[in-house]
């Protein structure tokens, strides 16, 4: 695991303090991978909360120099389809980013929140 990556789930309380998230309603966090097999496609999610409240909150982690533009989006779109949540479950993508992204992924409101790890080292 990367230092940056390793930064993201050693400040998980800031997460969740930007997501409105307490303790308590955290079933569930962390990195989470599922094998392709017969019946389901293989996806990977840099970070994934269950809340009590039944909600995948799906975290997309991006460290990026270049601006992250519309190509985020469509990468998450792609993992969302691959999660298959279970009957009765929302689920949210969320993007964590270090580096700039482009205005339209902001304006697009594809994602519930894009947090900036920048504030974090504040």
């Amino acid at each position: 695991m990367t230092e940056e990556f390793e930064r993201v789930f050693s400040n998980r309380a800031w997460i969740f303090k930007k997501l409105a998230l307490t303790e308590q309603d955290i079933l569930l966090a962390g990195p989470f991978q599922r094998r392709a097999t017969k019946a389901l496609a293989g996806v990977q999610v840099d970070y994934l909360i269950q809340t009590r409240l039944k909600t995948l909150i799906v975290c997309e982690v991006k460290f990026s120099t270049a601006v992250l533009g519309r190509e985020v989006i469509e990468e998450v779109e792609e993992k969302l389809r691959r999660i298959k949540a279970p009957r009765g479950f929302a689920v949210v993508p969320v993007l964590i980013r270090f580096g700039e992204v482009a205005r339209t992924v902001e304006t697009e409101g594809f994602f519930y929140g894009i947090l900036d790890m920048g504030e974090m080292l504040e």
